[in-house]
C-alpha cells in the first residue's frame, strides 16, 4: 500500500473548503561568484535557514598564490525582498588542496563547513552580524584519509558529519574497507563537541555509509546508495540502496530502523538525497526520479507515499528537502525545474512548479534547500557559468489567491454530478485536477465555461481532492465521494 488512508478522513463537514494556502513561489534571487571566478565550484553544495544561507566554492584558492584549492564558502543574508552576500569564510588556519566548502550546512546562528581532503569540518557562530570560527572538528578514532566531511548536516544542537571511507565501527574496531560512518556532536553551549559515532547495525565492506545525511535534534537518517540487502539484511540486490534511522535519547543516539524502498530494483540508488523534518523523512533515489516519504508512528517508519516523476521512463535523480508541510523536489539531471508539494492530511500534493527566468540557458543542478518561506538551488548558466538561485513563497499576499476564494463546488458530498463554478471573469485561464486519496490524477482539464460539471458517478467513494490553478498558483479543495 502506498500510505496509510485513516477512516477518519471520512468523517468531516458536507460544506467543501478550502484544504490549504496556495504556494507562491518565485525566483527573486540569483547570482554567480561575487569575485566573478569560474572553475571554483561555486554552488556545489548549498543550505538555506530562515533569513541566511550558506555557498560552498570548494576549489577556490586561498588568500595566498600557494593555496591552491584551499577552497571558501560563503555567507547571504535576506535584505528585505532581495539577498546580499555578507560575509566570505575560510578557516582560521587556510591550507591547500583540502577544498574546503565541499559540504555546507546552516541552521540560525550556526554554519558547519566540510573539509574534504582535510578530514575536517568547521563551525562558525553568527557573532552580531560576523561570523567567526568556533571550532574544528574531527574524528576521534580517525586515521589517515577517511573522507571525513564528504556531507554535514546542523541543528540547533546537534551537527553531523559523514565519513563514508572510514573503515572501523563506532568502538575504532573491526575493520571492514569503506563501510563508512557518521559523527554527531553536540553544541555545549556554543562550544561543539564531540558526542557519539554511529554506523550500520549491518556494516559492511563497501557500504559506504556517512556519503548523504541529515539532522534535527530528534532524529539523524542516514542514506547509502551502495547497500545492496532489505531491511532484514536479506534479499540482496546489486545498487538497491537503503537509509538508517537513528534516535536521540537522552544524547545517545540509537538505530531505530532500517528503511528501503517498496519496490527496490537494482541500480536505483535509494538514499541518494535524504531530508528528515518533524516525524517525516523524505527520501530520494537515482532512478526514474523517484522520491519516497517514511512517516514515524507508534515507534515505526512506514513508507506513506511514493512519488514519481512524469519523467518515469528516464533515469535521473530526485533531490529532496522537507520544511513543516512544504516539500521540494529537485529532479537532477532532467529539468531545469523545481516542484514544491504541499502536504494535506497527511498526503502530498504537487502545489507549484517553478522554472528559472531564461530557462533555456539556466539549469537547476547538484543542491537545494528548503526553509519556511525561502529555497536555494545550486544552478549553471550556459555555457559553463556557476550560480546559485533563491526563490521566495509569496503565498500569503496574493491577490491571484483571493480570485481563487470565488470557486464554488456543489454538492458535498457527492454521488453522481459535481457543479464546479468558476468566477465570473478569466475563468479560461484557471486548468482543473482531482486526485483521489492516493495522489493520483483521475480528472484533468482546462475550465472552458463558467459552470462546469464533472460526472462522478464511476469513482471509488472516499476523499478526493481538486486543485484549481493559474499559472504557477495553485489551491486545493476538499470533498467527499459517496
Amino acid at each position: 500500500m502506498k500510505y496509510k488512508l485513516l477512516l477518519s478522513n471520512l468523517l468531516f463537514s458536507c460544506l467543501l473548503f478550502s484544504i490549504g494556502s496556495a504556494q507562491e513561489w518565485e525566483f527573486v534571487y540569483a547570482t554567480e561568484h561575487p569575485n566573478g571566478l569560474q572553475d571554483v565550484n561555486f554552488g556545489y553544495d548549498v543550505d538555506i535557514s530562515d533569513n541566511y544561507a550558506i555557498v560552498g566554492a570548494r576549489e577556490e584558492n586561498g588568500d595566498s598564490t600557494n593555496l591552491v584549492s584551499a577552497g571558501a564558502a560563503y555567507i547571504y543574508r535576506r535584505v528585505g525582498e532581495t539577498w546580499q552576500m555578507q560575509q566570505r569564510i575560510v578557516p582560521e588556519l587556510q591550507k591547500a588542496m583540502v577544498c574546503f566548502g565541499y559540504s555546507v550546512a546552516i541552521n540560525d546562528n550556526f554554519a558547519i563547513v566540510g573539509a574534504l581532503f582535510e578530514n575536517a569540518a568547521y563551525i562558525f557562530r553568527n557573532v552580531n552580524d560576523e561570523w567567526i570560527q568556533v571550532n574544528r572538528l574531527i574524528g576521534p578514532d580517525q586515521e589517515g584519509y577517511e573522507w571525513f566531511g564528504i556531507s554535514v548536516a546542523i541543528s540547533a544542537n546537534f551537527a553531523i558529519v559523514g565519513s563514508y571511507y572510514d573503515d572501523k565501527d563506532e568502538n575504532g574496531q573491526n575493520h571492514l574497507e569503506f563501510a563508512g560512518s557518521a559523527y554527531i556532536f553536540k553544541n555545549n553551549n556554543g562550544n561543539w563537541e564531540f558526542n557519539q559515532k554511529i554506523v550500520a547495525s549491518d556494516r559492511i565492506g563497501g557500504q559506504w555509509f556517512g556519503a548523504i545525511l541529515d539532522i534535527t535534534d530528534q532524529f539523524a537518517v542516514v542514506g547509502t546508495v551502495f547497500e545492496r540487502r532489505d531491511e532484514n539484511s536479506l534479499n540482496s540486490i546489486q545498487g538497491a540502496g537503503a537509509a538508517y534511522i537513528y534516535s536521540n535519547t537522552n544524547n545517545n543516539w540509537s538505530q531505530v530502523q532500517k528503511i528501503v524502498a517498496s519496490d527496490r530494483s537494482q541500480f536505483a540508488a535509494f538514499g541518494g538525497s535524504a531530508s528528515v523534518y518533524g516525524n517525516t523523512v523524505v527520501i530520494g533515489s537515482e532512478k526514474n526520479y523517484q522520491t519516497y516519504v517514511f512517516d514515524y508512528s507508534d515507534g515505526f517508519w512506514t513508507q506513506t507515499q511514493f512519488i514519481q516523476s512524469e519523467a518515469s521512463q528516464s533515469d535521473g535523480e530526485s533531490l529532496v528537502s522537507i520544511y513543516g508541510d512544504k516539500l521540494l523536489i529537485n529532479y537532477y539531471g532532467l529539468y531545469r525545474e523545481a516542484h514544491f508539494y504541499a502536504r494535506v492530511d497527511g498526503v502530498w500534493y504537487p502545489s507549484q512548479l517553478l522554472i528559472p527566468d531564461g530557462s533555456q540557458y539556466t539549469y537547476l543542478r547538484y543542491a537545494c534547500s528548503l526553509s519556511a518561506y525561502n529555497a536555494i538551488f545550486s544552478g549553471k548558466q550556459e555555457p559553463e557559468k556557476d550560480m546559485v538561485l533563491i526563490s521566495f513563497d509569496r503565498s500569503n499576499s496574493s491577490v491571484e489567491q483571493e480570485t481563487q476564494q470565488n470557486f464554488r463546488f456543489s454538492p458535498n458530498p457527492v454521488s453522481g454530478t459535481l457543479f464546479i463554478t468558476a468566477p465570473e471573469t478569466q475563468y479560461q485561464k484557471y486548468q482543473l485536477k482531482i486526485f483521489n486519496a492516493f495522489g493520483e490524477i483521475v480528472y484533468q482539464n482546462p475550465i472552458v465555461l463558467h459552470e462546469t460539471q464533472i460526472d462522478m458517478s464511476k469513482l471509488f467513494s472516499g476523499v478526493y481532492i481538486v486543485e484549481t490553478s493559474s499559472g504557477l498558483i495553485k489551491k486545493y479543495w476538499k470533498f467527499v465521494k459517496i
